[in-house]
Protein backbone atom coordinates (compact mmCIF):
# COMPACT_ATOMS: atom_id res chain seq x y z
CA UNK A 1 0.00 0.00 0.00
CA UNK A 2 1.30 3.44 -0.90
CA UNK A 3 1.74 5.72 2.09
CA UNK A 4 -1.02 8.31 2.34
CA UNK A 5 -0.27 11.99 1.91
CA UNK A 6 -2.22 14.71 3.66
CA UNK A 7 -5.38 15.83 1.84
CA UNK A 8 -5.60 19.34 0.48
CA UNK A 9 -7.66 21.88 2.40
CA UNK A 10 -11.41 21.17 2.26
CA UNK A 11 -10.91 17.75 0.62
CA UNK A 12 -13.35 15.06 1.69
CA UNK A 13 -12.09 12.23 3.87
CA UNK A 14 -13.89 9.63 1.73
CA UNK A 15 -10.89 9.42 -0.59
CA UNK A 16 -7.94 7.11 -1.03
CA UNK A 17 -6.28 9.07 1.77
CA UNK A 18 -9.16 8.37 4.13
CA UNK A 19 -9.19 4.68 3.21
CA UNK A 20 -5.43 4.38 3.75
CA UNK A 21 -5.69 6.01 7.18
CA UNK A 22 -8.56 3.65 8.05
CA UNK A 23 -6.49 0.64 7.00
CA UNK A 24 -3.47 1.67 9.08
CA UNK A 25 -5.47 2.52 12.19
CA UNK A 26 -8.33 0.04 12.22
CA UNK A 27 -7.09 -2.86 10.11
CA UNK A 28 -3.32 -3.17 10.61
CA UNK A 29 -1.64 -5.87 8.56
CA UNK A 30 0.14 -8.82 10.09
CA UNK A 31 -0.39 -12.41 11.12
CA UNK A 32 -0.75 -14.79 14.06
CA UNK A 33 0.42 -18.40 13.96
CA UNK A 34 1.37 -21.33 16.19
CA UNK A 35 3.14 -24.67 16.07
CA UNK A 36 3.47 -28.05 17.75
CA UNK A 37 6.12 -28.78 20.36
CA UNK A 38 9.40 -30.49 19.53
CA UNK A 39 12.36 -31.57 21.65
CA UNK A 40 14.97 -28.89 22.29
CA UNK A 41 18.32 -30.53 21.61
CA UNK A 42 21.18 -31.02 24.04
CA UNK A 43 24.06 -28.66 24.75
CA UNK A 44 23.51 -25.39 22.93
CA UNK A 45 22.24 -26.72 19.59
CA UNK A 46 19.33 -24.59 18.32
CA UNK A 47 16.22 -26.02 16.69
CA UNK A 48 13.80 -24.09 14.49
CA UNK A 49 10.37 -24.54 16.05
CA UNK A 50 7.50 -25.68 13.83
CA UNK A 51 4.99 -23.14 12.54
CA UNK A 52 2.18 -25.39 11.37
CA UNK A 53 -1.00 -23.36 11.96
CA UNK A 54 -1.92 -19.95 10.54
CA UNK A 55 -4.42 -18.62 13.09
CA UNK A 56 -4.91 -15.24 11.36
CA UNK A 57 -3.10 -14.57 8.09
CA UNK A 58 -5.07 -12.44 5.63
CA UNK A 59 -1.88 -11.05 4.07
CA UNK A 60 -0.15 -14.37 3.38
CA UNK A 61 2.77 -13.96 5.80
CA UNK A 62 2.87 -17.51 7.21
CA UNK A 63 4.95 -20.12 5.35
CA UNK A 64 3.89 -23.38 7.02
CA UNK A 65 6.09 -25.56 4.79
CA UNK A 66 9.15 -23.52 5.84
CA UNK A 67 8.23 -23.11 9.56
CA UNK A 68 8.57 -19.36 9.20
CA UNK A 69 6.92 -16.01 8.61
CA UNK A 70 7.94 -14.04 5.51
CA UNK A 71 7.24 -10.31 5.13
CA UNK A 72 5.35 -9.84 1.84
CA UNK A 73 6.09 -7.12 -0.70
CA UNK A 74 4.14 -4.00 0.21
CA UNK A 75 3.94 -4.90 3.91
CA UNK A 76 7.35 -3.62 4.94
CA UNK A 77 7.58 -1.19 7.84
CA UNK A 78 7.66 -1.01 11.62
CA UNK A 79 6.22 -4.03 13.43
CA UNK A 80 5.59 -5.19 16.94
CA UNK A 81 6.36 -8.89 17.31
CA UNK A 82 5.17 -11.02 20.20
CA UNK A 83 5.93 -14.69 20.72
CA UNK A 84 4.75 -17.01 23.48
CA UNK A 85 6.36 -20.44 23.74
CA UNK A 86 5.76 -23.19 26.26
CA UNK A 87 8.19 -25.82 27.46
CA UNK A 88 7.35 -29.05 29.27
CA UNK A 89 9.17 -32.16 30.48
CA UNK A 90 12.44 -30.47 31.39
CA UNK A 91 14.06 -31.34 34.72
CA UNK A 92 15.62 -29.30 37.51
CA UNK A 93 18.96 -27.89 36.44
CA UNK A 94 17.79 -27.59 32.84
CA UNK A 95 17.12 -24.23 31.21
CA UNK A 96 15.54 -23.39 27.86
CA UNK A 97 16.33 -20.37 25.71
CA UNK A 98 13.59 -19.22 23.36
CA UNK A 99 14.62 -16.82 20.62
CA UNK A 100 13.41 -15.01 17.53
CA UNK A 101 15.59 -14.83 14.46
CA UNK A 102 15.39 -12.59 11.39
CA UNK A 103 17.22 -13.68 8.25
CA UNK A 104 19.36 -16.14 10.21
CA UNK A 105 20.39 -13.76 13.02
CA UNK A 106 19.04 -13.71 16.54
CA UNK A 107 17.17 -10.48 17.41
CA UNK A 108 15.80 -11.30 20.89
CA UNK A 109 15.87 -14.10 23.46
CA UNK A 110 14.69 -15.15 26.90
CA UNK A 111 15.86 -17.95 29.20
CA UNK A 112 13.66 -19.87 31.66
CA UNK A 113 14.44 -22.69 34.11
CA UNK A 114 12.48 -25.89 33.47
CA UNK A 115 11.24 -26.11 37.08
CA UNK A 116 10.81 -29.87 37.64
CA UNK A 117 9.03 -30.62 34.39
CA UNK A 118 6.18 -28.20 34.89
CA UNK A 119 4.97 -26.20 31.93
CA UNK A 120 6.85 -22.92 31.68
CA UNK A 121 6.17 -19.95 29.43
CA UNK A 122 8.79 -18.05 27.47
CA UNK A 123 7.67 -14.62 26.27
CA UNK A 124 9.45 -12.55 23.63
CA UNK A 125 8.51 -9.05 22.47
CA UNK A 126 10.29 -6.69 20.09
CA UNK A 127 9.63 -3.66 17.91
CA UNK A 128 11.50 -4.03 14.65
CA UNK A 129 11.56 -2.67 11.12
CA UNK A 130 11.12 -5.25 8.38
CA UNK A 131 11.65 -5.09 4.62
CA UNK A 132 9.94 -7.28 2.06
CA UNK A 133 11.37 -10.79 2.08
CA UNK A 134 12.57 -10.75 5.70
CA UNK A 135 12.23 -14.19 7.28
CA UNK A 136 11.21 -14.65 10.93
CA UNK A 137 11.72 -17.95 12.77
CA UNK A 138 11.20 -19.02 16.37
CA UNK A 139 13.91 -21.20 17.88
CA UNK A 140 14.73 -23.01 21.11
CA UNK A 141 17.87 -24.27 22.77
CA UNK A 142 18.46 -26.49 25.80
CA UNK A 143 21.15 -24.77 27.87
CA UNK A 144 21.88 -27.05 30.81
CA UNK A 145 21.28 -30.60 32.06
CA UNK A 146 22.67 -32.39 29.02
CA UNK A 147 22.10 -35.79 30.63
CA UNK A 148 18.41 -35.08 31.22
CA UNK A 149 15.50 -35.58 28.87
CA UNK A 150 15.16 -32.87 26.26
CA UNK A 151 12.33 -30.45 27.08
CA UNK A 152 9.49 -30.11 24.57
CA UNK A 153 9.14 -26.55 23.28
CA UNK A 154 6.33 -25.21 21.08
CA UNK A 155 5.07 -21.89 19.74
CA UNK A 156 1.71 -21.12 21.33
CA UNK A 157 1.39 -17.81 19.50
CA UNK A 158 3.65 -15.79 17.22
CA UNK A 159 2.09 -12.53 16.09
CA UNK A 160 3.38 -9.73 13.90
CA UNK A 161 1.40 -6.49 13.69
CA UNK A 162 2.44 -3.69 11.34
CA UNK A 163 2.36 -0.36 13.14
CA UNK A 164 3.22 1.84 10.17
CA UNK A 165 6.00 2.79 7.83
CA UNK A 166 8.34 4.37 10.39
CA UNK A 167 8.52 6.08 13.75
CA UNK A 168 6.71 9.42 13.53
CA UNK A 169 7.74 12.72 15.02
Amino acid sequence: MTLPTRPVASAVVETDWGQAIHDYVFAPSGCRCSGTAVAAPNSHATVVLPIDTALDDPGGYVDISGDRVVIPTGAEGLFTVSCRMTSTSGTDGTAVRGSLWVNGSEVTRSVEDCNTGLQITITLNIHIEFVAGDIVTARATKLAGTGDADPLVGVVSLSLVRLGAEYGA
